[in-house]
């Protein structure tokens, strides 16, 4: 548009000017749409429809980061003219769930358990169909990932059961896939239960001495004494996996019924009296 300026003296002479001015339309600044954030993700803040970006909070176009509180993030964009809008997002964010468990310990080999429970976060509440109080098929609140079976197909199961000791790492995600993560450690806490009888009658039941949890010791010797000290009964783990004894001497012969004693040593590498269990056993047909 043309502007026309006439300047006129005491004389009458006049002189005049002309002023164009260009008014350029505003850049079509565009933000990104509003968005749900879990709480610790990151987010790309970027504009588009200027040349250049500056974004309340001192965050520059582009930038990769965590937002700590919900609300409005505002963008300015200017032109090549010097034109400048804004647009705006509003962030929420969005509360995790929150892993919380229980370790019941290993002690005679799988039969550790890990309970878990879940807080927090957005489950999902999918079930039946509330409008027409009919039953119907229920969504778990949560989704669960434990790496026993390989990270990625979410269809676990809530807990885990038999378990030896070693790290189970599990993810838990909401319904807006938000997350939680845990790595639950098994100590190994082995320990041996020694029956302190055996009635070999072969009715199927205590028919042969079974150590539970001996296994779990791949050192460990046993031996089993008579009255006069002499051994009945020898076996070292480190030539295989204990087999529940018989009640047999070393010839094969069934031993007789009476009071045995028995000397276990955990870790015959390093016997000492904490690795070492003796008692008294009892034969009765």
């Amino acid at each position: 548009m043309e502007y026309i300026l006439t300047v006129t003296d005491s004389n009458g002479c006049f002189r005049y000017d002309t002023l164009n001015i260009i008014v350029n339309s505003l850049p079509n600044v565009i933000a990104p749409e509003d968005t749900l954030v879990c709480s610790g993700d990151e987010i790309q803040l970027y504009g588009s429809g200027a040349e250049a970006y500056e974004w309340n909070y001192g965050f520059f176009n582009g930038e990769l980061f965590s937002p700590e509180i919900s609300g409005n993030y505002i963008v300015i964009g200017t032109d090549s003219n010097r034109c400048e809008n804004i647009d705006s997002m509003f962030i929420e964010i969005m509360e995790n769930p929150v892993i919380n468990y229980t370790v019941s310990p290993v002690i005679y080999g799988n039969d550790a358990n890990i309970m878990v429970s879940i807080t927090g976060g957005n489950p999902w509440k999918d079930c039946g169909i509330a409008e027409f109080e009919q039953p119907g098929p229920c969504q778990e609140p949560y989704l669960y990932d434990w790496d026993i079976d390989g990270l990625g197909d979410m269809d676990d199961d809530l807990h885990l059961f038999y378990l030896n000791p070693g790290n189970y790492f599990i993810t838990v995600y909401d319904s807006l896939t938000c997350r939680d993560t845990a790595t639950i450690t098994i100590e190994n806490s082995f320990e041996i239960f020694v029956p302190s009888a055996i009635t070999p009658n072969n009715d199927g039941y205590n028919d042969t001495w079974d150590i539970k949890g001996i296994n779990n010791f791949p050192t460990a010797t046993i031996l089993v004494f008579d009255i006069q000290g002499q051994v009945i009964y020898q076996h070292n783990n480190a030539d295989g996996d204990y087999q529940p004894w018989n009640a047999r001497y070393l010839n094969g012969e069934l031993i007789i019924s009476a009071d045995y004693y028995y000397q276990i040593i955990l870790d015959s590498d390093n016997p000492n009296l904490n690795n070492t269990k003796t008692g008294s056993i009892i034969i009765v047909y």
